[in-house]
């Protein structure tokens, strides 16, 4: 059924890749269909509503994220005591580091939260972004009368957070500046495509469940 849809469509490929492509679109709208249930019941756990999550996912979305990316993403956040809210912003940083590192959005965004969340900031360097996450929780614990290991590991990240978006100012007006360049379209068509998959794979899914 789906392999014969795809065929329709004008894709000239073998039996065995039309397969492996009908595969692989299904898969990608179960994955979208499970981080649906993570992000709802992470955000349960912080007292959002299923209209507040799936708002935060619509924005991460519109700033160029995925569709799988953008609730597994969000998931991540939540679960490393991220401020959610942030999600969109930290989404602008990634669109203008993505050019940067030549990859798209959605691999740069999971990039700035792996380096906040790790406290890593090679992982942002190789984006653009220069910060120092030690020096800035030691500003952040003396302004709060605290000694640096008597900060949380919560204020911590959430220093980072606040960190790695003061230090996408670096890189701001990249992705307006590169919106017209081959290369550019080429990283964004990655993610249309399997945007394109999982909205398919949507379609058929039921004729799958059991």
């Amino acid at each position: 059924m789906l392999v014969g849809a795809l065929a329709k469509v004008g894709l000239t490929l073998s039996i065995g890749q039309m397969i492996g492509l009908a595969k692989e679109t299904l898969m990608l709208a179960a994955r979208y269909e499970t981080l649906g249930v993570v992000v709802g019941v992470v955000g349960r756990n912080l007292g959002k509503t299923r209209a507040e999550m799936d708002g935060y996912v619509e924005a991460l979305q519109r700033g160029n994220i995925t569709m799988v990316g953008s609730r597994e993403e969000l998931a991540r956040m939540a679960a490393a005591n991220l401020d959610i809210a942030q999600a969109a912003q930290i989404s602008r940083v990634a669109q203008n580091a993505a050019v940067i590192a030549g990859i798209n959005s959605s691999e740069a965004f999971e990039r700035i939260i792996t380096g906040i969340t790790t406290q890593q900031p090679r992982v942002l360097r190789t984006l653009g972004i220069y910060v120092n996450f030690e020096a800035a929780q030691e500003r952040y614990a003396k302004a709060n009368g605290k000694r640096m290991e008597q900060l949380t590991a919560a204020e911590r990240t959430q220093v980072n957070m606040n960190t790695a978006l003061a230090g996408g100012a670096q890189v701001a007006g990249v992705y307006e500046a590169a919106m017209n360049t081959a290369g550019k379209q080429i990283t964004s068509f990655v993610r249309y495509v399997q945007d394109l998959k999982t909205k398919v794979g949507e379609v058929f899914q039921p004729a799958f469940a059991v």
